[in-house]
C-alpha cells in the first residue's frame, strides 16, 4: 500500500532528521507529521488526478498544510549534528 510505505518512509527521513533516537517530544511531533503528510498527499494525488476541490477542500487542505509546518518547525528545522556531519562529507 503506497500510504503505509509514504508513512515510513517520511518517518524513517524526520527519525534520521533528529539524530536517530528521537526524545518522546520529537517521537511524538514525528508521528503527527506522518499523519499530516499522509492526508496532505492523499488530497494533492485527488487533485492531480483532475478533482476540482471544493471550498471546504481547499480550506482543509490550507490548515492541513499550514499544521504541517508547524510541526515541522517544532521538530527543528536544522539536522541533528550527526546528519550535518554526514552531509559534509557529500561530494
Amino acid at each position: 500500500m503506497r500510504e503505509s510505505r509514504l508513512l515510513k518512509a517520511t518517518r524513517a527521513e524526520l527519525v534520521a532528521h533528529v539524530g536517530g533516537h528521537p526524545s518522546p517530544v520529537q517521537a511524538a511531533l514525528i508521528e503527527r507529521a506522518c499523519q499530516i503528510s499522509l492526508h496532505v498527499a492523499v488530497m494533492d494525488r485527488r487533485f492531480a488526478d483532475g478533482g476540482i476541490p471544493s471550498d471546504d477542500e481547499l480550506q482543509t487542505y490550507t490548515i492541513l498544510s499550514d499544521s504541517l509546518v508547524r510541526v515541522l518547525h517544532d521538530l527543528g528545522a536544522s539536522p541533528a549534528r550527526s546528519d550535518r556531519a554526514w552531509r559534509a562529507r557529500l561530494p
